[in-house]
């Protein structure tokens, strides 16, 4: 089944954005735009509109945690749901994303069909709302 969704990837590293747009392509009619740094991600995500947004944690300028603060802070209804994306997999830190408000947690190296499942699944809940 095909998603047609507009998606934006916070994530400093071109490997992972790579890495992502190969496991992405194949969703259906899906628009990726990256961002390098956790303030560039919160300016699309304020001023821009998307169905998922998939942030990593550690970035320069201003990290995703502090992004997802923010972003949940501030946001309008319906707020985007967001996806963290980290090679921390601890219990600890899924459990204070999610804490936090995000919408599910993936571990790097990254399982490119438990990001497929969680995209479809959060783009088309988050389109039906």
């Amino acid at each position: 089944m095909g998603v047609k969704a507009r998606i934006l990837c916070v994530e400093d590293s071109r490997v992972f954005q790579q890495l992502i747009r190969m496991n992405l392509r194949h969703l259906g009619d899906v628009e990726l735009v990256f961002a390098d740094d956790g303030m560039a991600g919160l300016r699309y995500l304020i001023q821009e509109d998307f169905d998922l947004a998939l942030v990593d944690i550690n970035m320069p300028v201003m990290d995703g945690l502090t992004l997802l603060r923010l972003y949940l802070e501030d946001a309008t209804e319906p707020k985007v749901p967001i996806v963290i994306v980290t090679t921390d997999g601890g219990d600890e830190t899924g459990d204070e994303v999610l804490g936090l408000g995000a919408s599910a947690f993936i571990t790097k190296p990254i399982n490119g069909e438990k990001l497929r499942k969680v995209a479809i699944e959060l783009i088309e809940k988050f389109q039906s709302e």
